[in-house]
């Protein structure tokens, strides 16, 4: 989606973790034990979409490439966080890299010698 699409999304997701407990026990060291479960639920009318591209450079001072990456998110503490996890990280740097050795290769051109 383009940029305002996705900052939409963003300002009206609503998620929630429930945590029910389910028992505690008083261990034999004098400390409490409290067995629980989580569930993270979503809630309202927002669509995160699975995958996004990202348009960044991969490496400083290269120009942006297009990089596909999943749109993830957690709950902690009572806090929300997106994250980006790329598909095949490798594979972008390769492609990121030999871009890099093409321009340098272009802007310091190698002399050929000629062998009599």
């Amino acid at each position: 989606p383009d940029p305002a699409t996705l900052m939409d999304m963003v300002m009206q997701f609503d998620a929630l973790r429930k945590v029910n407990f389910k028992q505690s026990q008083k261990l034999q060291n004098g400390t409490v034990q409290f067995i629980y479960t989580t569930e993270d639920e979503v809630r309202g009318a927002v669509a995160i979409p699975e995958r996004v591209t990202l348009l960044v450079p991969v490496f400083e001072g290269m120009e942006p490439d297009r990089i596909p990456v999943r749109l993830k998110y957690r709950i902690d503490e009572a806090r929300l966080t997106f994250s980006f996890e790329i598909h095949d990280k490798q594979q972008v740097e390769r492609t990121a890299f030999e871009r890099c050795e093409h321009a340098l290769g272009a802007a310091h051109p190698i002399p050929q010698m000629r062998v009599a």
